[in-house]
């Protein structure tokens, strides 16, 4: 059952073109890790790994369309979900996700001073 709601989701977190559906699919999965425990152990991992190539493709390209931020900040979101039912995951994951965190929190100052376009 979770395989299936997981496999509807990532294509549509990924690869759909409007940002709200993105958006919403985002929340959606955010949403299905909060107090999910050990029901959805075997999938943290690659969760984190969806959710992390979302992130770091919105942090890099920081646009004025709010929807375009609401996706990376649903996308803040639902990583923190993740990291609260699984800390393993984040303990694994710190040493690449930390990095791009501190790049979006100094974007546009003389520490990250431009945006990173993406092609």
């Amino acid at each position: 059952k979770e395989q299936a709601i997981i496999d509807t989701l990532s294509p549509l977190i990924l690869h759909d073109k409007d940002n709200e559906t993105r958006r919403m699919a985002t929340n959606c999965l955010g949403n299905l890790c909060i107090k999910s425990g050990n029901k959805l152990t075997k999938y943290y991992t690659s969760l984190f790994d969806l959710l992390y190539t979302l992130f770091v493709r919105y942090s890099r390209d920081i646009s004025l369309d709010p929807n375009h931020s609401a996706v990376l900040s649903s996308t803040i979101r639902a990583l923190q979900c993740i990291i609260a039912e699984a800390r393993t995951v984040f303990e694994t994951k710190a040493s690449t996700f930390i990095p791009e965190l501190k790049k979006l929190s100094f974007f546009g100052t003389p520490f990250f001073p431009a945006p990173i376009v993406s092609p």
